[in-house]
């Protein structure tokens, strides 16, 4: 009887040290830090006084498999690469940077008849995106700077007025590096947040060149 009693307090108390212990860790997990990208300000740009009088349809941005992630990657150093784990995007970077894409050129309202939903809309242009490369580099060395580099080829495409489809009408490649004060990741978003918004700035101010250039 004895035994009895003493076994069903062992297991009593085994079980209190485990249930304990599974709160304990649970409360101990950290929070998720969600980040999203900034809009930088649309005041006095060159892309500003850009005015268009047709219709654009914005393709989802292409990328590979690291940055159709919520997941944060940081180059350290040249070399290694890190994956924060309670630092993420509130969505995944390319589905972010498309979204920032539409919002920003819906801003300038530099395209008369608007953004449009669908290609089956038939907008007089399509913009297609992909992100080559998107690095966040923090470096221990001073010599070294932390920076953010964007990479996003471009290409656009204009319907036909005689038939159906449309025809390139030019393909660039923009690439904007900027420095940052530190290796925070609150640095990190704030300078590709500017990278970012000083491209879809030179995508538009390019394609009204190019277009004009077509009119001559």
């Amino acid at each position: 009887m004895k035994k009895n009693i003493f076994r069903d307090i062992f297991i009593v108390f085994l079980l209190t040290i485990i249930f304990s212990s599974c709160i304990n860790i649970k409360s101990e997990l950290p929070k998720i830090s969600l980040y999203r990208l900034k809009q930088e300000s649309t005041q006095g740009t060159n892309a500003a006084a850009v005015i268009i009088d047709k219709s654009i349809f914005i393709e989802n941005f292409a990328s590979n498999m690291t940055l159709a992630s919520e997941k944060i990657v940081v180059i350290e150093n040249e070399v290694n690469l890190k994956k924060y784990d309670y630092h993420q995007w509130t969505i995944p970077l390319d589905e972010m940077m498309t979204d920032f894409t539409i919002d920003r050129i819906n801003r300038y309202k530099s395209f008369k008849k608007g953004v449009v939903n669908s290609v089956s809309m038939l907008p007089d242009l399509i913009l297609e995106a992909r992100i080559v490369s998107c690095n966040i580099n923090n470096s221990n060395n001073k010599k070294s700077p932390n920076t953010v580099e964007l990479v996003i080829s471009a290409n656009i495409s204009s319907s036909q007025k005689t038939k159906p489809g449309f025809t390139p009408i030019f393909s660039e490649v923009y690439t904007k590096t900027i420095a940052r004060p530190d290796n925070t990741l609150n640095s990190a978003v704030t300078a590709l947040s500017k990278s970012l918004s000083d491209i879809v700035d030179n995508i538009l101010v390019d394609i009204d060149k190019k277009l004009k250039e077509n009119v001559k």
